[in-house]
């Protein structure tokens, strides 16, 4: 490797934070092989910032030496949006070797004192267009690749499957099969995509959908088997699937007098595919002003795949007094956080818990029911008290 090859290595590693102040398009041209061709590639380079740059280029691959650009450094204005430009490609009469060849044309932006032809590694900017060449393999001869089209953290799978056929032959039938591979290298699924033929040269993309209703979030191994003829071509993907997830499932609390320390039980599940280590719990308790009283924090528990786990907090309840108080729950796993509120009534034998909602309404009108309940029937009492003193007061008027 030359000087000028470590120098441009050099430029490219430090400039991929600052891609976004050039562009370049397409990203990648394909051509199929054919000798001794000559053929103009165009492609366009942005100036996104809309700043006045030199932009360098540099040739990298295989077979740089079929490339010609048309220059090695050129101008931006501020008032540029982008350049057409293209470049010439004059292929050998034979590349013995079959497959895909690919060469680089790097733009690169440099400072505007650099001179045509000489690069530093002041260079701030980096981007790529690819040429790729495609040479014919003797006879049937597939490539395929594997991918999954965007989709949300829940729902079906949609896989794409690129297919190529180098071969200088047709292919009558291509077909593949996605068998899905869960933590435990059990398979989870199996799905088949449509069959199709291609000619020499000839790009298809395959698709099939996984359902993924049974499916826990996790991490997954898709191996893709695509039989074409009688060979077979094979690709892998690690994928994720859905959002890492430990839910609260409920909390309680068993055993309690007011003036002692109150144990909360939190029910919480792992329904993640893989075991989640260091889960822990934080309670913030809140008086009726919203005034923090206490927090409280359990220990960390390793919970495993499918386990329902109980982390366990205190609550020092000698200086409390019967009531409804609100509470913070907080379960911490990897970098999530999964919040719940909590409405609490403390009575001198018990405590309720319940979740913000209906839960949580229903214990505390329950609650406030039973208060104004008793009210209730203190001021009957009094009110019939008071009749029967006044007809009795009545009475012993008329008598008098």
């Amino acid at each position: 490797m030359n000087k000028s090859i470590i120098i441009w290595i050099f430029v490219f590693l430090i400039s991929i934070q600052f891609v976004q102040s050039l562009g370049i398009s397409p990203g990648r041209t394909t051509i199929n092989f054919e000798p001794n061709l000559e053929k103009e590639v165009e492609f366009k380079v942005y100036n996104n910032e809309h700043k006045d740059i030199k932009v360098a280029f540099r040739i990298e691959g295989e077979f740089d030496n079929i490339i010609t650009l048309p220059s090695n450094v050129i101008e931006f204005k501020s008032t540029d949006d982008f350049k057409l430009l293209k470049y010439k490609i004059k292929l050998p009469n034979e590349i013995k070797k079959p497959g895909a060849h690919n060469l680089n044309i790097m733009a690169v932006e440099v400072p505007n004192t650099a001179s045509d032809g000489i690069i530093t590694i002041m260079a701030t900017v980096a981007v790529i267009t690819q040429l790729q060449i495609v040479v014919p393999t003797p006879g049937r001869y597939l490539e395929a690749s594997i991918r999954i089209a965007e989709t949300a953290d829940t729902g079906p799978i949609t896989f794409i499957i690129p297919i190529q056929n180098l071969g200088t032959q047709p292919i009558t039938t291509v077909e593949g099969t996605i068998d899905i591979i869960g933590i435990n290298n059990e398979s989870v699924g199996k799905i088949k995509t449509e069959s199709v033929g291609l000619e020499s040269g000839e790009s298809f993309q395959l698709q099939s959908i996984w359902d993924t209703s049974n499916i826990k979030p996790g991490r997954y191994l898709a191996k893709l088997e695509v039989t074409y003829d009688t060979s077979i071509a094979n690709a892998e993907l690690v994928f994720n699937y859905g959002n890492v997830l430990i839910d609260v499932l409920d909390v309680y609390v068993k055993e309690f007098k007011l003036g002692e320390i109150a144990k909360f039980h939190i029910l919480v599940e792992n329904k993640y595919s893989e075991e989640i280590k260091g889960v822990y719990a934080t309670m913030d308790f809140f008086d009726q002003t919203g005034g923090l009283i206490i927090s409280s924090k359990s220990a960390g528990e390793d919970i495993p795949s499918g386990v329902t786990e109980e982390l366990e907090t205190y609550w020092d309840t000698s200086d409390v007094k019967e009531g409804t108080y609100d509470s913070t729950l907080k379960v911490y796993y990897l970098d999530k956080i999964n919040q719940k509120q909590l409405r609490i009534v403390v009575g001198l034998n018990s405590i309720k818990v319940g979740f913000v909602g209906a839960t949580a309404q229903a214990i505390s009108v329950k609650s406030a029911l039973n208060n104004n309940t008793l009210l209730l029937i203190i001021i009957i009492i009094l009110l019939v008290a008071n009749i029967i003193w006044v007809v009795h007061f009545k009475k012993r008027e008329k008598k008098d």
